[in-house]
């Protein structure tokens, strides 16, 4: 493949943020604390979600899998919570 810079992959959408060298580790911890946030049953069933959808050869396939284990998930408190965070706009 052809070598990008790292602005033409975030004009493509391959990339949410470009920084410099100097703040990589700074904003890579803070992406981290982010993430770390965030559900550990989200977290976990979505990075799940996304490699067992890969095994499908058909497109279809893959949507229907993650749109049933999306709606299952919902049922699952930490969803209904962060549901409600976001409806009642709570700041985490």
């Amino acid at each position: 493949g052809e070598l990008i810079t790292a602005e033409k992959a975030q004009a493509y959408g391959l990339l949410n943020t470009v920084v410099p060298p100097n703040l990589l580790e700074s904003e890579a911890v803070k992406l981290a604390e982010q993430i770390a946030s965030k559900s550990n049953f989200g977290i976990r069933l979505g990075k799940n979600m996304f490699y067992e959808q890969l095994k499908y050869e058909n497109l279809d396939d893959a949507y229907d899998f993650a749109t049933e284990r999306i709606a299952c998930n919902l049922q699952h408190p930490d969803a209904k919570h962060g549901i409600d965070d976001f409806v009642n706009k709570k700041n985490k």
